[in-house]
């Protein structure tokens, strides 16, 4: 397995990056809480409120976003 890991400054941009893959069935929704939604699954906007309002919590913060993908690396076996 391969791990990725990156630090950002663009709330916006990881969770559109993560939304498209989500869109596009490249990528699976495992888990989500504290959205504020109690029905239903959270919209773009919520997402991003939700996140921008804690991130400001933190004035010190410079790296308010990481993202982290792991990779399986199959290898063939070869007879």
């Amino acid at each position: 397995m391969v791990a990725i890991i990156k630090g950002g400054k663009s709330l916006r941009n990881a969770l559109q990056y993560n939304e498209h893959k989500l869109t596009q069935k490249k990528a699976v929704l495992i888990h989500s809480a504290n959205y504020g939604k109690e029905y239903g699954p959270a919209r773009f906007t919520d997402k991003i409120r939700r996140l921008e309002m804690l991130a400001a919590r933190n004035e010190k913060t410079k790296v308010n976003s990481v993202h982290i993908s792991l990779n399986l690396i199959l290898r063939r076996r070869y007879p």
